[in-house]
């Protein structure tokens, strides 16, 4: 996906494995991810002669993506495949997101596993939980993406967290 106008260009190389990683996480399926990824870009690329800075570029890049991934969820149908994963793992991957190489290479292996059981929360929860530990972004800019208060924010990483250890220890069968 090209234009002739080089910021585009350049918010492609610099986001589109952020977008496409946020993606996967939120929709679970990444044939579903790629084309979120696309439709994300392609909104960008129409809407980007119009934006006028009023929200951090990766703020407004995070919305769209946000949007454009409940949209897909939306549309989507049919029963999800979760591939069991660790208790610990999960809590490993939460509970450090600047881990050391070793740590990255387990938390990578498992990305897909973790992405399906992020893809089962409810959409907020899931893009709160992957900006915060996968983006590292701040409650404030996450609800500033979202277009929830801080406070919001916050409550939904809980529950999100919440819900993912409920389904890792076997409390919620879906």
């Amino acid at each position: 996906m090209s234009s002739t106008d080089p910021r585009f260009d350049r918010i492609v190389d610099a986001y589109a494995d952020r977008v496409y990683a946020h993606a996967v996480r939120v929709l679970g399926d990444p044939d579903l991810a790629k084309d979120a990824t696309q439709e994300v870009f392609l909104r960008i690329l129409k809407n980007l002669p119009g934006y006028r800075g009023e929200a951090a570029l990766e703020t407004w890049i995070h919305r769209v993506t946000f949007r454009v991934c409940l949209k897909q969820r939306k549309r989507k149908s049919g029963p999800r495949q979760i591939t069991p994963i660790g208790v610990q793992e999960i809590e490993r991957w939460m509970s450090d997101p600047n881990a050391d190489p070793e740590e990255r290479f387990i938390r990578n292996e498992s990305r897909m596993q973790i992405a399906a059981l992020i893809s089962r929360l409810p959409p907020v929860q899931a893009s709160a939980i992957t900006l915060y530990y996968m983006e590292g972004l701040r409650y404030s800019e996450i609800g500033d993406a979202l277009g929830i208060p801080a406070g919001t924010v916050a409550t939904a990483i809980h529950r999100g967290r919440e819900r993912l250890r409920e389904m890792l220890s076997g409390e919620v069968l879906r």
